[in-house]
């Protein structure tokens, strides 16, 4: 009878101590919920002892994560203009515990693309169609800005921001076709004029 109430007390010891410990996995902080408050402090990745049943931590990936974003906004020409832009972001490693206890596990769906969509309207209002199209690399740059200034606050830091595609109406489509078959005809008639002048 000694020996199974002994087993039983060696059985309870090693579950208890299975469920005292936590890892947090490479590229991840562990936020710790203590009776259901978000404490301040944040593991670092390793191996962690834990109070069971009222402690729980919860690993936040701070590691780079990318999410496209498909938006439809107007230039200042207001031509509608739809879109995806890709983002590259991480949670910053001191921010995690601050950001998982105001917003949440959906802090993508929640401040991220959100983001993304009202600065890039903020943006494109500021260029006309066309120089959408010339200035591409420096819309990027003034978009991943606006950007940052906005989830910054967050604990959300923009490591990156790539215009996937623009894509304009079938009317701007053909102005432009246009306007570039005047410009191809005028270089012609230019150079048959110096042409002529020289014979």
């Amino acid at each position: 009878m000694k020996k199974i109430i002994a087993a039983i007390v060696v059985i309870l010891i090693i579950i208890g101590g299975m469920f005292s410990l936590k890892i947090v996995p490479t590229g991840h902080t562990g936020v710790v919920i203590h009776t259901g408050a978000v404490s301040d402090k944040v593991l670092s990745e390793g191996l962690h002892f834990k109070t069971p049943i009222i402690t729980r931590i919860y690993n936040m990936d701070n590691r780079i994560v990318r999410t496209d974003v498909d938006i439809s906004s107007s230039s200042k020409d207001l031509q509608v203009i739809t879109g995806t832009i890709s983002v590259n972001y991480r949670v910053s490693p001191e921010k995690s515990a601050e950001l998982y206890k105001n917003v949440g596990k959906k802090y993508e769906d929640i401040i991220v693309r959100p983001a993304v969509q009202e600065t890039t309207k903020g943006v494109m209002a500021q260029y006309t169609a066309e120089d959408l199209t010339i200035e591409r690399q420096n819309v990027g740059n003034v978009m991943k800005k606006a950007l940052e200034e906005k989830i910054k606050g967050y604990g959300i830091d923009v490591e990156a921001l790539n215009i996937i595609n623009f894509d304009f109406s079938e009317e701007f489509n053909k102005a432009i076709e246009a306007k570039q078959t005047a410009q191809q005809n005028a270089l012609k008639a230019e150079q048959d004029l110096a042409r002529i002048k020289v014979e």
